[in-house]
């Protein structure tokens, strides 16, 4: 209690880990982008270090009517990148 909008903004503002005890627990949602819009409108791709895009993937090849395309390097299960793609072309 007594967290207002204030007292946030110091605690952001000192940029230091700061532990504190809430009462009603608090939905946290992380997300995490591998592809987005960037500053001037272009398609962004980023690298998928946890190896998320294959898993998602994969889930929705199973999914009857939906295609996605991916392409593969070789026999890694790796996806290939932008530039791997315009390169094999």
């Amino acid at each position: 209690q007594g967290w207002g909008e204030n007292l946030m903004s110091e605690v952001f503002s000192a940029g230091k880990e700061t532990d504190f005890d809430i009462v009603k627990p608090v939905k946290v949602y992380v997300l995490y982008y591998t592809v987005w819009i960037g500053d001037k409108g272009q398609i962004v791709y980023g690298s998928d270090v946890y190896n998320y895009d294959s898993k998602l993937i994969d889930a929705l090849a199973g999914i009857d009517g939906y295609h996605l395309p991916v392409h593969y390097v070789g026999g890694s299960g790796r996806i290939a990148t932008r530039s791997e793609i315009a390169y094999s072309r």
